[in-house]
């Protein structure tokens, strides 16, 4: 059976990562679950049909006392798809790296998206470079870092600030009343956010007239990762 195949490849696959693994998930798990349900005895893999034709996951369980609990999930190619396993890179969190080099001009008195255009990483082809924002892709939703800077060009003597903006509504800010030029403001927040949430940098500036950003991408950048 194909099945039957596909779960030899991942246990092929996978064969390493879990013989080196299973002492280390043993420590990592036995603090942080209730004792009183027993001790942890063992692991299994458990093959995860996949939906309306997909293909198969395949789920690597860890035994406490009679409860079973999932601790990772892989593909057919031994690639891990969700959870966490010691000492290796999880490829299912979503990532951004994006600068700006433009020096945009930032109007006076309003909330202003940043539109970070040049984008350096996107794992899952979430952010729009046009627009400046980021949409959480299908499915993964969770915790969110989140940091993003940017520098004034010239002193802004009155009130500034840059915050994260998710759905259009703000959520973390920083402010100052007095920037020198080249001054840096930097918003940075973990949030926990679901599928399809949009997310944006907005800064503000209230010094009677138009200021424009420093063009260097060293200095305004927009971060983000998915970290559970």
């Amino acid at each position: 059976m194909a099945v039957t195949k596909d779960l030899q490849k991942i246990q092929i696959a996978a064969l390493d990562d879990v013989n080196r693994l299973q002492d280390a998930w043993i420590a990592v798990l036995r603090p942080l679950i209730n004792p009183e349900a027993g001790a942890i005895v063992g692991f299994r893999w458990v093959i995860v049909p996949g939906a309306n034709g997909a293909a198969s996951t395949f789920a690597l369980q860890v035994a406490q006392g009679e409860a079973w609990k999932t601790i990772a999930t892989f593909n057919a190619s031994g690639a891990l798809v969700t959870g966490t396993i010691p000492g290796t890179h999880v490829t299912s969190n979503p990532m951004l790296s994006a600068t700006t080099a433009a020096g945009q001009s930032i109007p006076n008195s309003i909330f202003t998206i940043v539109v970070y255009g040049t984008v350096e990483r996107d794992t899952d082809s979430a952010y729009n470079s046009g627009t400046g924002s980021y949409t959480i892709p299908p499915g993964k939703g969770g915790d969110y870092s989140i940091t993003g800077v940017i520098n004034y060009a010239a002193a802004v003597a009155a009130l500034n600030a840059l915050s994260i903006f998710i759905n259009g509504a703000e959520k973390k800010r920083i402010e100052d009343t007095s920037l020198a030029a080249n001054g840096s403001l930097l918003v940075s927040g973990v949030l926990n956010l679901a599928a399809g949430d949009i997310v944006d940098i907005r800064t503000f500036q209230g010094s009677g007239v138009s200021k424009l950003l420093d063009a260097s991408a060293l200095t305004n950048y927009f971060t983000l990762k998915r970290i559970s």
